[in-house]
C-alpha cells in the first residue's frame, strides 16, 4: 500500500474514531481493527503502539516511548490519526451530539464488536489449530 493511502486512511480512522458519540476508549478499540484490517499497519504491536499517539496524555508518554524505543510505532500514521481524531472529535461535538441515544450506539458498537471478534478470531493461528 503506498504512503499516501496509508495516511488518507489513517486521518479517515481518526476521524472516525474521533468522533464524540464513539469517544476515546471505543474510539481506540475501533482504531486497532480498522487499521489491521485496512492494511495500514501490518503489524498488531505496531498498531497498539500507533494509536497511543492519538490520545497522547501523561498517561501514554511513556508507554509511547517504551513502543517507540522498540520500533513498534509508526509516527506519521499516528499524527495522521490524531489529526483525523481531532477533526472527528470537534465535528461531532459540535454537530452530532445529540443525534443518537444512547440504546443505538450501545446496538451499534455491540454489533460492530461482534463482527470484528469473528474476524480476528479466524486470524489467530491459535484458533486455526484447534
Amino acid at each position: 500500500m503506498n504512503n499516501y493511502l496509508r495516511y488518507l486512511l489513517a486521518l479517515i480512522i481518526g476521524v472516525i474514531s474521533g468522533s464524540t458519540f464513539i469517544h476515546i476508549g471505543v474510539g481506540t478499540a475501533i482504531m486497532v481493527p480498522l487499521i489491521l484490517l485496512l492494511g495500514v499497519i501490518e503489524d498488531f504491536k505496531t498498531t497498539i503502539g500507533t494509536i497511543l499517539i492519538p490520545v497522547i496524555s501523561p498517561v501514554t508518554i511513556f508507554p509511547i516511548y517504551e513502543f517507540y524505543k522498540h520500533k513498534l510505532v509508526d509516527v506519521k500514521v499516528g499524527l495522521f490519526l490524531a489529526i483525523g481524531y481531532f477533526i472527528g472529535s470537534y465535528i461531532t461535538s459540535k454537530y452530532f451530539l445529540n443525534t443518537f441515544n444512547s440504546d443505538t450506539l450501545y446496538l451499534l458498537y455491540g454489533l460492530f464488536s461482534m463482527v470484528v471478534a469473528v474476524i480476528f478470531i479466524n486470524k489467530s493461528k491459535i484458533f486455526k489449530k484447534l
